[in-house]
């Protein structure tokens, strides 16, 4: 390539030591350091005219902005076309044909800078001059691009580069699209597929209000049926479920012997935790719909005359701790499709009540579809299924699946303590918990009160097969309710309070592993056929879960650990009545909490 001007200027100034840095730079970035230079004197020339023309001859700020243009056009096509760009084609017609297609994209560009003063300047009155700047910035990145794609590239050769790039590609991106879950333009499913599909199962009856869908909806709605899993659907006609082996009692740590053992267990739970190898998760992926709320469960106040949300309350138990241990623990939260902005955002309002960000990380959990008591899948919306997420058995799945499972080892977190948003009492990560677990070698442990009755809707810790297990209030046999040993006592007398430490490398080691899919009765609202939205009162439908239950079924062994329920089970399942917003208010001031 000819040597210019600026080359034998470059090439002179960098003779000096203090220089020399520049050449390679130079030799490098011409072609932009030079249109930065050149766009400079445009600019200099488009908003020096301009201001002239607005600001003494008081012009109309379009025919100013478009007498500047013509101005600044002309010196930046002979400047571009001279020292900026490589012209490949020379000549009177390739000239003009350069100067055609270089005015016409200048055009385009002094359109969308004429539409963009209009609007900011003459419709909402912001200032002029700045006004422009922003606009002049813009204009020169599009202008730049024009003019190196389109106005005096090589036509051929570019096209030939596209050609080679998109062969390159071809088979990278067909295999992108083949695996990957995101759409081409639109859903992998075509309309005709899922009518095919649909009448298939007896399923028919969602598309119900199809066509009157806009092109979004219908996308969404068919990746929601492509993504149906129509096995577990099938369940409910099947009478599929959780199958309950061979069941026997589970000795617990009771309180008499925490009380005994206080300060070991204490000790060795402390260290755990200054020495970093502990964390807590929070399980918050409900919403308060039972609680008269459409916001997430956790922003609930329980307060009276002040505000004290679910989320305040159980961040206070946990800093309880870290006050005591002197450092901080990592806080993951599993939220919802349904809540995971709200609930990020009210943390984000509230400052993450005193917590380091740092140390507070979200994850979603997976949905499930919703089905009547005759298996057909519900509609809550006429563009949506119903859905709801899928149990909280998937955690440790979903936080792989969020990439969370490298900061956990970065960390060099060993144990995971995980509790449920609706008992404002428990303690989080409670040290003599820790140091229980950790002393019995046991790769899990778990929190247990006494049931107040044989029927609490609580799940019961025991043996199942010899394993450690926890059969569901909802799957539990009279029998067993009922079941007492030699001395007239209940032989299951302990009920979980879903607050348990699992150890990271066994959790890795199952994560693998299918849990089983509990079917369970719920008030489920749905759309019904002539489009309106019902809100049932009673049970209507079957909800498809996994639970974290039966994760437990997997470990080797668990540590079963009495907690005076008094001092930490205030669940809120209702607003009135038994495990409601009431009795914690009053567990909650029998514990000294000012509400």
């Amino acid at each position: 390539m000819k040597e210019d001007g600026f080359d034998r200027l470059v090439k002179w100034a960098t003779k000096y030591k203090y220089m020399k840095w520049f050449a390679p730079i130079y030799a490098r970035f011409k072609e932009m350091l030079l249109y930065a230079l050149f766009g400079l004197g445009t600019v200099i020339i488009a908003i020096g005219s301009y201001c002239i023309f607005t600001e003494t001859l008081n012009m109309n700020v379009l025919y100013a902005n478009a007498y500047s243009w013509v101005g600044a056009t002309l010196f930046a096509f002979f400047s571009n076309r001279k020292w900026v760009f490589t012209v490949h084609e020379t000549g009177k017609i390739a000239f003009f044909k350069q100067l055609i297609s270089f005015s016409t994209g200048r055009f385009f560009t002094l359109v969308i800078e004429e539409w963009m003063l209009h609007h900011y300047v003459v419709v909402l009155g912001w200032p002029n001059m700045p006004v422009k700047w922003v606009t002049q910035v813009i204009v020169i990145f599009l202008n730049y691009v024009i003019s190196k794609l389109f106005v005096f590239s090589s036509r051929g050769g570019r096209a030939k580069k596209l050609i080679e790039i998109h062969e390159k590609n071809k088979e990278l991106v067909a295999k992108y699209y083949k695996n990957a879950k995101i759409p081409r333009g639109g859903t992998h499913m075509r309309h005709e597929e899922a009518v095919k599909l649909l009448e298939e199962k007896g399923q028919s009856h969602i598309l119900k209000f199809y066509n009157t869908l806009s092109v979004m909806e219908k996308d969404a709605l068919l990746s929601q049926i492509e993504d149906l899993d129509f096995d577990m659907i099938d369940m409910v006609k099947e009478e599929k479920g959780y199958e309950m082996g061979e069941v026997s009692p589970l000795n617990a740590v009771t309180v008499k012997d925490i009380e005994k053992n206080r300060d070991e267990y204490k000790k060795a739970g402390i260290k755990a935790i200054q020495e970093g190898k502990v964390a807590a998760l929070l399980l918050a992926g409900g919403m308060g719909t039972r609680l008269g709320s459409d916001r997430p469960k956790g922003e609930l106040n329980v307060g009276l005359t002040r505000e004290l949300s679910i989320f305040k309350c159980l961040m206070n138990n946990l800093m309880d701790v870290t006050n005591e241990a002197g450092v901080s623990i990592p806080l993951y939260i599993m939220t919802s499709e349904k809540n995971d902005k709200d609930t990020r955002t009210f943390f984000e309002e509230k400052d993450y009540f005193g917590y380091k960000k740092e140390d507070v990380q979200f994850f979603r959990q997976e949905m499930a579809a919703a089905v009547d008591f005759d298996g057909k899948l519900l509609l809550e919306g006429k563009g949506r299924l119903a859905t709801s997420p899928n149990g909280n058995g998937g955690w440790f799945a979903s936080m792989k699946k969020a990439g969370l499972i490298e900061d956990l080892h970065n960390r060099g977190v060993e144990w995971i303590n995980i509790f449920a948003v609706d008992n404002v009492l428990q303690r989080i990560c409670d040290p003599a918990f820790i140091g229980a677990t950790l002393l019995s070698g046991a790769p899990s442990g778990g929190k247990v009160v006494h049931k107040a009755a044989p029927d609490e809707k609580v799940g019961v810790l025991c043996r199942e097969n010899g394993a450690p297990s926890i059969v569901e209030y909802y799957e539990m046999p009279q029998e067993m309710i009922d079941a007492r040993d030699a001395e007239g006592d209940y032989l299951y007398p302990f009920g979980v309070i879903l607050n348990y430490l699992f150890r990271v490398d066994k959790l890795e080691e199952i994560v693998g592993r299918s849990l089983p899919v509990h079917i369970v009765k719920k008030k489920i609202p749905y759309i019904d056929g002539s489009g309106e939205l019902v809100k049932p009162e009673e049970p209507n439908g079957y909800k498809f879960e996994t639970l974290v239950v039966d994760m437990i079924r997997l470990m080797d062994d668990m540590v079963p650990y009495e907690v005076v329920r008094e001092k930490e089970f205030a669940p809120i399942k209702n607003l009135h009545g038994v495990d409601s917003l009431d009795s914690a208010r009053e567990l909650l001031k029998q514990n000294g909490v000012e509400l």
